[in-house]
Order: structure tokens, then sequence, then C-alpha cells
């Protein structure tokens, strides 16, 4: 509850604070790069979010399976968000895709690491989100005052999405860390057949999770193609 009741301030806190500087059209980039890698982050998440906390919950008492576990989630989701960069990067620099908005979406690709070390998974399979819960606050407040102190006009917007997913990264590293050192479990060097088996068994959660999302939020992406610069800030 309280991580719902933080992203929904910082949201409406930081709108009208990058519409004042930016400007609506810069408003518009911004959020149809959010858009695109939202997208992406279904692909990295890989139904993850789903099938993870039961996971944990049933080794809670074998630290060593918790580990392997543990290992095998994050580096499955790290090998995604670097083939998800990948990708952007061939269809941006190569194929001339999101051109008008690429710059943004380039710097907005931290959130894809922002996605692919998220432990909230790991946290709900032990109950105890108060530690997820805290560090999100955290977070939520230090990119609000780096979203002030950075952007002061509208050559700055592709730092908003920047600044989102790097204190979201920083963040998720002092959790992981505090999970290695305060709860013993270890990350164990990737070995691939594990990683690719477990891709394999998330194949229908990913599937759903992608017609879920594209069913709800893919017509924005599809839109913001077909309509000019000018009223993208009117699209979001």
């Amino acid at each position: 509850m309280l991580i719902q009741s933080s992203n929904i301030l910082v949201s409406l806190v930081a709108m009208p604070v990058l519409i004042r500087v930016v400007g609506v059209e810069e408003f518009g980039r911004i959020n149809l790069a959010f858009s695109v890698i939202l997208l992406f982050n279904v692909l990295v998440g890989f139904g993850y979010n789903l099938s993870a906390p039961k996971s944990i919950a049933l080794n809670q008492g074998n630290i060593q399976a918790l580990s392997e576990k543990v290992s095998e989630i994050l580096w499955s989701k790290l090998f995604l968000a670097f083939t998800s960069l990948l990708i952007i990067g061939i269809l941006g620099f190569v194929f001339g895709f999101f051109e008008d908005f690429l710059l943004v979406l380039w710097w907005s690709t931290v959130l894809l690491f922002s996605e692919a070390t998220t432990s909230v998974w790991f946290f709900q399979g032990k109950e105890r989100m108060q530690w997820v819960s805290v560090i999100n606050v955290f977070t939520k407040l230090a990119y609000l005052l780096l979203l002030v102190w950075c952007i002061n006009n509208p050559s700055d917007s592709y730092l908003s999405n920047f600044l989102l997913g790097s204190t979201a990264l920083l963040g998720n590293v002092g959790l992981l860390l505090f999970v290695n050192f305060s709860m013993n479990i270890k990350l164990i060097w990737p070995k691939f057949p594990p990683i690719f088996r477990s891709l394999k068994e998330n194949v229908l959660l990913f599937l759903s999770s992608l017609a879920s999302h594209i069913a709800i939020n893919g017509g924005l992406i599809i839109l913001s193609f077909l309509l000019l610069q000018p009223y993208w800030g009117h699209t979001v």
C-alpha cells in the first residue's frame, strides 16, 4: 500500500513540474519513451513477478536453494535486460525507429536494469515487504529532488526517465546487498542451463503478461507514431 501511494504521489508532483519546465511536446516524448520501456520491461520481467514469490516461499528454510533460485532469477532478468537494450539499439540506431525521441529513449534504458534488479518478488515470498516500502519511498524522494535540481530547460528532458531509473537501480542494489549480507543469500555465478530452463518454464506467464500489457497500454505507442509531434503531450 505504501509503495502504491508513494508512486501515485510522485507522479502527481512530477507531472506538473516537468510540463512547466520542458513543455508539453517534450513531456510527450518523455512519456512515449517511458511507454516503450514499459513494454520491454514486460520482457525483462518475463512473468517472474508471478512465479518467483512462490519459489521463494517454498524454499524459505533452505539457504542454498534460496541462493540458487535468487541467482537464477537475477541472471535471467539481467540477460533479458541486455537483450532488450540490444534490440532497442538496433531498432533505433540501425533501422531508424524512435527517431524523434531516440535520445530520451536511450537514456531511459536504465529502467530496464532497475526492473532486472528489483527484488520485490523475493520480499513478497519472504513476506517482509516493509524493507521494499522504505527503500521505495527514499528513492522516489531522491528522484523528485534530482528532477527539480537537474531539469531546468527543455533540453534536459532526456534526464527525466534516466533519473527515475537510476534512483530505482541504486535502491535495488541496496536491497540486494541487504539480502546478501543480512540474510546470507549469496549471488552464485550464472550457469546457462538453469537460466534457459527457468525462462522456458516462464514462457506462458510472459505471454500472458505481454498480452495484458498490450491490451491496456499498446494503443498509446501505436497512436503516437500516427500523430504529429505537437500532439504527443496530449496523448499521455
